[in-house]
């Protein structure tokens, strides 16, 4: 009986190509699609393993506990295996994208000579498909478990079953988001275009994630932790943008900096156009700062908005101040 729960489950079991339910959805900021949702297990299967576990919870007392248990946790295992098979080719992707941005070797400002274009990772499917793949999950315990002898049983289930996604998610974490682990040398466009895809996605916080996971307390994961850390974090850029603007592009020669007008102003453009790109993640973090930061002394609270279009404008003017000077030293 407990074998024939894992065949069961094995049966629809086998790893789903994510990617085609991705290219199925249209890009938005809603995290459920109904019409074109990653598979459950069918009504025939659960109804099937239900019925075995059910037989395995009226054989005698001294037994049956332990049979209940050894036959969720064949199902759980299946179920985790499945999980994670199917979420691999993403996390591969997006690993190796976010590692090429990070590694070479790049004069600083790192994003103007390392060019970044905004989902390119693939940050959004990803957080998107693991949270449809972990609803699912869900839906299919609700099926197996509610009302049952066994209900009891259903959140150690479902943990044994996120568990392998959810480590190998908090594995990839040191690579997507390196700022957290070892200072500015890291692409800070990959870092706001993580950002951007996980409050739309997940929450600012990660709240949709730990709510899908349905565990008052147990574990899930550094990812909801990272999210919050990289928005703290975050709020440095619009200090450092401004201190790069003066400096672009770094060619050091015998330790003298050597600048020429058009790099500056390209450089400086294409800077300017990126903070254009990811205004509405700029924006968020201008919400949680709630004043001008980046300048001596702070200026006064005002909303996002005049705080974005405030910022725009001292960046222009550090760019502008930064041309003047390169044009005097001609």
């Amino acid at each position: 009986m407990i074998r024939l729960v894992r065949e069961y489950t094995a049966a629809e079991s086998r790893a789903v190509d994510v990617g085609a339910f991705v290219s199925r959805q249209q890009p938005s900021k809603s995290v459920t699609h109904p019409s074109n949702a990653v598979p459950t297990l069918s009504n025939e299967c659960l109804m099937s393993i239900k019925a075995l576990i059910q037989f395995l919870s009226t054989l005698p007392q001294t037994n049956t506990a332990s049979w209940v248990h050894e036959a969720l946790t064949g199902y759980g295992e299946v179920r985790a295996v499945y999980l994670t098979t199917s979420v691999a080719p993403m996390s591969e992707h997006v690993a190796k994208v976010a590692a090429s941005m990070q590694q070479p070797a790049a004069r600083a400002p790192r994003e103007v000579h390392v060019l970044y274009r905004r989902g390119q990772a693939g940050f959004q499917p990803w957080f998107d498909i693991m949270l449809q793949l972990m609803q699912a999950e869900q839906q299919n315990a609700s099926s197996l478990f509610d009302g049952m002898s066994w209900q009891a049983r259903r959140l150690d289930t479902t943990a044994s079953i996120f568990s392998p996604l959810i480590s190998s998610v908090s594995s990839l974490l040191p690579t997507l988001l390196p700022r957290l682990q070892h200072g500015l040398n890291a692409h800070r466009f990959v870092l706001l275009d993580f950002l951007a895809a996980a409050s739309g996605v997940l929450g600012n916080d990660g709240q949709r994630w730990i709510a899908t996971l349905q565990q008052k307390q147990g574990p899930s994961g550094e990812l909801p932790a990272a999210i919050s850390a990289s928005y703290r974090n975050a709020q440095n850029l619009f200090s450092e943008f401004l201190r790069d603007v003066k400096v672009i592009p770094v060619q050091r020669e015998h330790d003298a900096l050597m600048v020429d007008v058009s790099d500056i102003a390209r450089f400086g453009m294409r800077l300017l156009t990126h903070l254009v790109e990811y205004q509405d993640v700029l924006l968020i973090l201008l919400q949680s700062v709630g004043a001008r930061t980046w300048t001596e002394p702070i200026g006064p609270a005002a909303p996002p908005d005049i705080l974005y279009a405030e910022y725009i404008r001292d960046f222009l003017a550090s760019l502008t101040t930064s041309l003047e000077r390169a044009y005097l030293r001609k």
